[in-house]
């Protein structure tokens, strides 16, 4: 699951910094290709990668970015709302590994 929130925070911020971005296909379900999907059954550590490179997106903030002018991919995107979602997604899933944290430790 922190692969998934790794890769869909990378997807967001891909997506805001490049106007011509394309979310790659094969995500399914748990948002991993199958050749990392394989990846991760044999033990990978995402938790390494999680948050991504610090300074990420430094190119699109400034004292000047309006985070809620239209982005070039549409009138419906704007940088706040991209940051809003992603805000959302972790969170929902943050909220699961809780979930999990409780039955785990009443087991």
């Amino acid at each position: 699951m922190l692969e998934h929130i790794r890769i869909a925070q990378r997807d967001i911020l891909d997506f805001i910094r490049d106007p011509a971005y394309v979310s790659p296909s094969g995500r399914r379900g748990t948002g991993l290709p199958r050749a990392r999907q394989r990846t991760r059954r044999a033990g990978g550590r995402p938790s390494k990668s999680f948050g991504g490179p610090q300074g990420a997106g430094e190119d699109r903030k400034g004292p000047d970015t309006d985070l809620a002018a239209p982005m070039p991919q549409g009138q419906r995107y704007n940088i706040l709302r991209e940051i809003l979602v992603a805000a959302d997604h972790n969170a929902y899933h943050l909220g699961e590994f809780a979930l999990m944290t409780g039955v785990l430790e009443k087991a």
